[in-house]
C-alpha cells in the first residue's frame, strides 16, 4: 500500500483530521515521496493543472485549468473550469459554477448557486439550476433546462425545452425542440427557433421598449384632451424627449428574427422581428411591422398592430 493510500485510510478511520491529511500530503508531495496523480480522497479539494482522472464521489472544490475526467456521478462544492473537464455521468454542484473552458457531462447537471458559462457546456440530459444562470458562451442541453431563477443568455443556448419560474432573458441565439414556459420571457436582439410555444405572463420579443412607451402614450387619456395643434406638438416633443428616441434601427443592419413554431401566450404580448407559426393570445397585445403570424391574434383588453396585415384579429 502506498504512503498516500495509508494516509487516506487513516483519514477515513478518523485517526487524522482533514487539515492534517492535507498538510501531510502536501509535505510528502514536496519531498517527492508521493505522486500528485494518485486518486484524491472523497471530501478533499481537487486542483488540476496537468491531467487527472478520478472515480466519482463527493469532493470539495474542483478547479481545473488542465485536463480532467471522472468515472461515475460526481458531486462538488464548487466547480471552476478554465481547461477541459469530462464527467461520465451526473454532475452535482452544491455551490457556484464557472466555466470558461470546455465541459462535457454524460448525464444531468444540477447547480444550487449561480452559474456563469463563458466557455462551453454540453450535457446529455437535463440542466437544473437554482441560482442565476448566465450564458455568454455556448450551452447544449440534451434534456430540459429547469430553473427557479434568472436565465440570461447572450451567447448560444440549445435544449429540449425551458421550464422556469423566473425570468428568461435572451439577447443571443436560442434553439429549443419544445416549449418555453416562464414567468417572464424577454428576447431582445435575439434569433433562433422555438420548436413549441412560448407561455409567460409577459412575452417581449425583439420590440424596442421605447417604441412601446410611445405607442401607449399616444393612446393615453391626457393626449386625448389636447384639441389644438400647438399644445399637441409641445406635448409630443416633451414626451419623446423624456422617453428617448426610437432605436428600431439595429447597429449591424438587418435584425435577427426569432421563430416560434407553437404560438405565443401571455397576459402582455409584444412582438416584432418574429415569425409565429400558430396563434397569439393575450390580454394586451402589441405587434410590430416586422412580424409574421400564420394563426389568429386573440386579445381580451387591447390590440396595437399595423393597419395592413394578413393575420386575423379577434377579441375574446
Amino acid at each position: 500500500m502506498s504512503v498516500k493510500r495509508k494516509l487516506q485510510k487513516k483519514y477515513k478511520n478518523g485517526e487524522i483530521s482533514k487539515e492534517e491529511y492535507a498538510e501531510l500530503l502536501s509535505k510528502l508531495e514536496n519531498l517527492g515521496l508521493v505522486s500528485g496523480s494518485e486518486a484524491p480522497i472523497e471530501g478533499s479539494d481537487i486542483k488540476v493543472v496537468g491531467s487527472k482522472r478520478v472515480e466519482g464521489g463527493k469532493y470539495g472544490k474542483v478547479i481545473v485549468s488542465g485536463k480532467f475526467a471522472s468515472n461515475g456521478d460526481l458531486s462538488t462544492n464548487k466547480l471552476k473550469v478554465s481547461g477541459k473537464a469530462d464527467f461520465s455521468d451526473d454532475l452535482n454542484v452544491d455551490g457556484e459554477m464557472k466555466i470558461s473552458g470546455k465541459v462535457n457531462v454524460g448525464g444531468k447537471v444540477a447547480v444550487t448557486s449561480d452559474a456563469k458559462i463563458a466557455g462551453s457546456l454540453q450535457a446529455k440530459s437535463d440542466i437544473v439550476s437554482s441560482g442565476v444562470l448566465k450564458v455568454s458562451g455556448k450551452v447544449i442541453c440534451g434534456g430540459d433546462l429547469v430553473s427557479d431563477n434568472l436565465v440570461n443568455v447572450s451567447g448560444k443556448f440549445e435544449s429540449k425545452s425551458i421550464q422556469s419560474t423566473g425570468k428568461v432573458m435572451i439577447s443571443g441565439k436560442i434553439e429549443t425542440a419544445e416549449d418555453i414556459i416562464a414567468d417572464n420571457f424577454n428576447a431582445k436582439f435575439a434569433g433562433g427557433q422555438i420548436g413549441g410555444k412560448i407561455a409567460a405572463k409577459t412575452v417581449l420579443i425583439n420590440f424596442d421598449e421605447r417604441d412601446r412607451k410611445i405607442m401607449k402614450e399616444l393612446e393615453s387619456e391626457e393626449i386625448n384632451k389636447l384639441d389644438d395643434f400647438p399644445s399637441l406638438a409641445r406635448y409630443l416633443v416633451k414626451t419623446f424627449k423624456s422617453i428617448g428616441s426610437s432605436s428600431s434601427v439595429f447597429i449591424h443592419g438587418k435584425p435577427p428574427v426569432l421563430t416560434v413554431k407553437g404560438g405565443v401566450e401571455g397576459d402582455t404580448v409584444t412582438l416584432d422581428n418574429a415569425v409565429v407559426v400558430g396563434d397569439v393570445i393575450g390580454k394586451e397585445v402589441i405587434i410590430g411591422e416586422n412580424t409574421e403570424i400564420t394563426g389568429t391574434v386573440r386579445y381580451s383588453s387591447s390590440i396595437h398592430c399595423p393597419e395592413k396585415h394578413t393575420y386575423t384579429v379577434e377579441k375574446i
